[in-house]
């Protein structure tokens, strides 16, 4: 007979202030985006290096 497996999850709330997924999922302040995307490890983008696409 074959071993059957169950699978287990945890979920935590997360405050939407400390969700650093947040800039990816909604529009959200300018000062929101750059804390939280130094959360994520990013550095903050040089206007003066900015390249025109």
């Amino acid at each position: 007979m074959c071993p059957k497996f169950y699978a287990s999850s945890l979920v935590d709330y997360v405050r939407s202030n400390e969700n650093i997924a947040d800039p990816l999922t909604k529009g959200l302040s300018t000062d929101k985006v750059y804390r939280l995307s130094r959360g994520m490890g990013l550095k903050p983008i040089d206007e003066g290096n900015m390249r025109e696409t």
